[in-house]
């Protein structure tokens, strides 16, 4: 597609796309509650609803099936890299999608960054999952299969014969 960018976040529709965001704690330790994305706006005033972004390290689903939000501590000085999805729609306009993540500290602090998603024409099966390099697989951390007593299918139960 002409008028690609040659450095920006590039998704492909019906991709789960991964990406990091990084917050650098300069002047004292910060303590990160919350990653909150706009809805990211396009051409002709398409958009990308800010609930399709997930921060997996902050909020989502436990080993256990239980949901939880955290909040991570950085120290002074370091950097804190937060791994993010968003689940970009089969029916999104290919183009540029422009919005805010709002990284919410301790207390009532709040830092901004602006955010761009090149969204291509290309469709991606699976949500990208068959393409390991994409990191789309992040989206499974939220999962509740397996969780139950019922084995995932295609497995069955072990069954016992004898001793």
């Amino acid at each position: 597609m002409a008028g690609k960018p040659r450095q920006a976040w590039i998704a492909r529709r019906g991709e789960r796309y991964a990406f990091q965001v990084a917050v650098w704690a300069f002047r004292l330790t910060e303590e990160v509650s919350a990653l909150e994305f706009s809805d990211l706006l396009g051409a002709q005033g398409t958009k990308i609803s800010g609930e399709a972004f997930r921060a997996h390290l902050l909020e989502g689903v436990d080993a256990l099936g239980a949901p939880f939000r955290r909040t991570v501590a950085i120290p002074k000085g370091r950097i804190g890299n937060f791994w993010c999805s968003a689940n970009v729609p089969l029916d999104a306009v290919p183009g540029v999608y422009k919005g805010v993540v709002t990284v919410r500290l301790s207390g009532a602090e709040f830092a901004e960054c602006p955010i761009e998603l090149f969204v291509d024409e290309d469709v991606i099966e699976e949500g990208g999952d068959s393409e390991p390099w994409r990191h789309s697989r992040l989206a499974w951390l939220d999962s509740k299969r397996g969780h139950g007593d019922v084995p995932v299918a295609p497995f069955q139960p072990i069954q016992q014969e004898g001793n």
